[in-house]
């Protein structure tokens, strides 16, 4: 029997002045599939990701989430069902080590922490099975590292839906490799 889905994209439509980006694009999600959107520059691919995380509301179709649907998400209402994205550009602060770039916002008591900040990110990453120290800035972070950062945030935010936008572009062949290995793990 098919597992319900976790995500319905119906009919998706945005334009923008002279550009007609999305035209009744559908996709559903259903709990530990793995998707690639594949396409040209200038296919869509990119607003399809933003409709689905709120940055933009389409101009037509329906989003169904955990059986509620919607005409737009919003990314608070994006991030209370679980949906997060990791763009091409990293959303990181480099002056701020791995730990505290993953668990930055979150309340973990009264005062910071450091400590468990710092068990939250070494145990996320030895779950992926890397080697990242929690307490290297992430200036100091490979583009790759800097990467499993940003999946490792969100995966300590009870991630459900993870996208990646362009994930390999910045990384080595070794790096696509533990990426892809911990995409694996994720589903």
């Amino acid at each position: 029997m098919e597992q319900p889905a976790l995500l319905e994209m119906r009919n998706i439509s945005k334009e923008f002045p002279g550009v007609k980006a999305l035209d009744g694009v559908s996709l559903t999600v259903r709990p530990g599939t793995v998707h690639a959107l594949m396409g040209e520059n200038g296919a869509g691919k990119s607003t399809f990701i933003k409709t689905i995380t709120g940055a933009h509301a389409p101009d037509g179709g329906t989003i169904t989430v955990d059986g509620e649907t919607y005409h737009a998400m919003t990314p608070a209402l994006a991030r209370k069902h679980g949906i997060e994205c990791i763009y091409q550009e990293f959303n990181l602060i480099d002056v701020l080590s791995a730990a505290e770039n993953i668990c930055y916002g979150e309340k973990l008591g009264r005062l910071v922490n450091q400590k468990k900040m710092r068990n939250i990110a070494q145990n996320i990453f030895d779950d992926f099975g890397v080697d990242i120290n929690p307490d290297t800035l992430v200036r100091d972070l490979t583009p790759g590292h800097m990467q499993i950062v940003e999946i490792a945030k969100a995966v300590s935010k009870e991630v459900r839906i993870l996208i990646l936008d362009e994930p390999t572009a910045p990384l080595s062949v070794a790096e696509v490799e533990i990426l892809f290995r911990i995409v694996r793990k994720l589903r």
